[in-house]
């Protein structure tokens, strides 16, 4: 029978608490070793046996920390992503070693799904990034802050790491979207013919990210991008302005 708590291979740091060490041994280590780690990530690694005292694993994440207590925690390496890095063309705004800024085209999907599996923004990004994209919660992958539609065009950020990833998820959290109303085609009837026919050709939502504003994660510096309106929804403003 194999033993439960045999050390796991991987990236081993020892780590010494001195004196002004304190609190859960699972907040304790985030704050040391965080950077690529998110603190669930942390807490599932003691629980796996992943963290020794004096040889002996700690499986307790809500253990306290003592002064002068020297441990050892073994991190996995990143696993291969999946799916996998596909060669598709990114229009990039702005890269980093944290994060980098796109301007997704109409009908490019943003995540793998059934019926589309390969050919999205997420496995462009795993051939673009490379070796850049130091993991999310262990897995060496585009960590997606929020989604665009298929067919929605504009700015897009997208994180490289954890400490990125949660930072940014955090200012992308404000309140739910209102339900869209439905049948806006058929209001059209109102509109001059020009642009009524214009309206009731337009393919897709007509919805574009033209601006995108935030924090650095790492920095604090306001990012800023902007992205000009496609061709087809140009044309579509320009009916309804006439």
């Amino acid at each position: 029978m194999s033993d439960p708590f045999k050390e796991p291979a991987g990236i081993r740091k020892v780590l010494t608490a001195d004196e002004t060490a304190e609190g859960r041994i699972d907040a304790w280590l985030t704050a040391k070793i965080g950077e690529d780690f998110s603190r669930s990530r942390i807490k599932a690694l003691i629980k796996e046996g992943a963290v020794l005292l004096n040889g002996s694993p700690v499986t307790d994440p809500q253990r306290k920390v003592r002064h002068g207590e020297t441990y050892q925690i073994t991190l996995p390496e990143p696993e291969d992503p999946t799916p996998k890095g596909e060669d598709i063309p990114l229009d990039v705004l702005y890269e980093d070693d944290d994060l980098i800024v796109i301007a997704k085209p109409a009908g490019f999907v943003v995540h793998p799904a059934a019926g589309n599996w390969t050919g999205t923004l997420v496995n462009a990004l795993i051939h673009h990034c490379g070796a850049s994209l130091s993991g999310i919660g262990g897995v060496r992958r585009p960590g997606i802050v929020h989604r665009l539609d298929k067919d929605t065009t504009g700015v897009m950020v997208v994180a490289k790491n954890d400490v990125a990833h949660r930072h940014l998820s955090h200012q992308f959290a404000v309140l739910g979207d209102a339900v869209y109303g439905a049948g806006f085609k058929t209001k059209a009837n109102l509109l001059p013919e020009q642009a009524r026919k214009v309206v009731t050709r337009f393919p897709r939502q007509a919805l574009h990210a033209y601006l995108l504003q935030f924090e650095h994660p790492r920095t604090g510096k306001v990012m800023h991008f902007e992205a000009p309106l496609p061709a087809d929804m140009e044309a579509l403003v320009e009916a309804l302005r006439t």
